[in-house]
């Protein structure tokens, strides 16, 4: 039979899984989600250089205008879309570190007799790089508002800043042409 104790472990050690599984999963869907956009935004950009080739008449570099403001726009739409994905993830690190440090993988590990060879006893489990990176913060909140910024969502939105950049100077060019002809 089991104690309160081991069954609260167990609860916990359970939690912990789910947590990594968590993890796991919203890194997959972020990545996921730059993909998902950067293939739009690709198809969008091709195919407006290509029109731009391709355009003999006025009204085409009419119709080419409308490419540099979907460019933004999906743009915007795929900064929104990775934030909020990122965040979530950002929160599940937070869940989980918590979990750590009730199962007690953030404390030196006790030694014991009976093992012949007790190397790295006085560490804890969880590598001290995480640890460190945790503690200098009050909250989980302050964690997440002081990483949202940074890390993979930085050079997602970096990516798709890039993309918006790139499609007003689509637009400019498209003008310019358009009114030279």
């Amino acid at each position: 039979m089991m104690t309160a104790i081991e069954s609260e472990r167990e609860e916990l050690l359970k939690l912990y899984e789910l947590a990594i599984n968590e993890h796991h999963y919203y890194l997959d869907a972020h990545q996921k989600r730059i993909d998902f956009y950067t293939g739009i935004l690709s198809a969008l950009l091709t195919g407006a250089v290509v029109g731009l080739f391709q355009a003999s008449e006025p009204y085409h570099f009419a119709c080419l205008c409308i490419a540099p403001v979907l460019i933004y726009a999906v743009s915007r739409i795929a900064i929104e879309g990775t934030f909020r994905v990122y965040q979530r993830l950002l929160e599940t690190v937070t869940v989980r570190a918590k979990i750590e440090q009730e199962l007690g993988l953030t404390s030196r590990q006790p030694d014991s007799a009976d093992d012949p060879d007790p190397y790295w006893r006085s560490e804890p489990i969880i590598p001290y790089r995480h640890i460190e990176s945790r503690k200098k913060y009050e909250s989980s909140k302050a964690f997440i508002d002081a990483h949202i910024t940074k890390g993979l969502q930085l050079w997602a939105r970096c990516l798709f800043r890039v993309f918006q950049w790139v499609g007003i100077g689509l637009g400019l060019l498209t003008l310019v042409i358009w009114k030279v002809l």
